[in-house]
């Protein structure tokens, strides 16, 4: 029996997000079995946009410091939006 991520399962089968704005909770775990994170692989869509990515205060990709907020986004035309509410 093999486990297979649910991020790989959804890009075989892509029909629930087909042609819609997607946002994405995660953080800098969320990768693919070859180890291509969740935001470029869904940033590259193939039939949806990739609009708002939803993460921990000290940043999607673990750049700061817990309980440190980030202002800056490294992910060009998406929205960033910390889980304590705050954009960053």
């Amino acid at each position: 029996m093999s486990v297979r991520p649910g991020l790989e399962v959804l890009l075989d089968d892509p029909r629930p997000i087909a042609g819609k704005k997607i946002g994405l909770v995660t953080n800098q775990s969320a990768v693919t079995s070859d180890l291509r994170h969740a935001v470029r692989v869904l940033h590259a869509g193939r039939g949806w946009k990739l609009i708002a990515l939803f993460g921990p205060e000290h940043g999607i990709w673990g750049e700061a410091q817990d309980m440190e907020g980030v202002e800056q986004s490294d992910d060009p035309g998406t929205r960033r939006i910390s889980r304590r509410g705050a954009k960053f």
